[in-house]
C-alpha cells in the first residue's frame, strides 16, 4: 500500500548504515491529476497516469489516504455515507489502467453506492487518494513512484439524479 511505501522510505532514511545502490531501472512517472469537486451521493472516477522510461510495464493502485479515528476504524472500520473520516474506499490489487471507478462500476450500474467495502459520501468531507505505479522490472530492480489528489465533496449540491 501507499501508506506502507512511504513509511519503508522514511524508515530507510532515518537509517546510516545502508548502502546505497543505484538500480539500473527508474522508476516510473505518475501523475494523479487534479483536486476536483463532486456533489454528495456522487460515484466518482479516478484518472491519472504514468509512463517508463524503459518501456516495462507499469501497474497502477489507487488508494484513499484517510486517517479514521477510534469510532471509524476497527469494529467502525466499514464503509457508511456518512462516515466523518477514515477511508470510504478499498485497496484493490495493482492494474494495468490508471482509471478506477469508486465504487465499481458493476455495484454503481446496480444503483449499490454504498456496500461494506465502499461508499459514497452524503456529507462533506475532503477525500485524499494516492496513484502509485509500479514499474514490475524483473528480478528485483523494480521501481515505483506515487501522487496524490483532493477529491472534495460537497453537501450543498447533488445528488445527481
Amino acid at each position: 500500500s501507499h501508506a506502507s511505501i512511504v513509511e519503508i522510505q522514511k524508515t530507510l532514511a532515518r537509517k546510516s548504515c545502508s548502502q546505497d545502490t543505484k538500480l539500473a531501472a527508474n522508476p516510473p512517472t505518475v501523475k494523479a491529476g487534479i483536486d476536483y469537486s463532486i456533489p454528495k451521493s456522487t460515484p466518482l472516477v479516478l484518472k491519472g497516469m504514468g509512463s517508463s522510461s524503459d518501456g516495462s510495464q507499469i501497474t497502477y493502485t489507487w488508494e484513499q489516504n484517510d486517517a479514521g479515528t477510534k469510532a471509524t476504524t476497527y469494529y467502525g472500520s466499514f464503509a457508511y455515507p456518512t462516515k466523518p473520516d477514515g477511508p470510504l474506499f478499498r485497496s484493490v490489487m495493482p492494474a494495468i489502467s490508471p482509471i478506477r471507478d469508486m465504487p465499481d462500476l458493476k455495484s454503481v450500474l446496480q444503483n449499490k453506492l454504498t456496500t461494506d467495502w465502499e461508499s459514497v459520501s452524503t456529507i462533506s468531507r475532503t477525500l485524499h487518494f494516492s496513484l502509485t505505479a509500479r514499474n514490475n522490472a524483473a528480478l528485483g530492480l523494480g521501481q515505483n513512484n506515487s501522487d496524490e489528489m483532493k477529491v472534495n465533496v460537497s453537501d450543498q449540491a447533488g445528488p445527481f439524479t
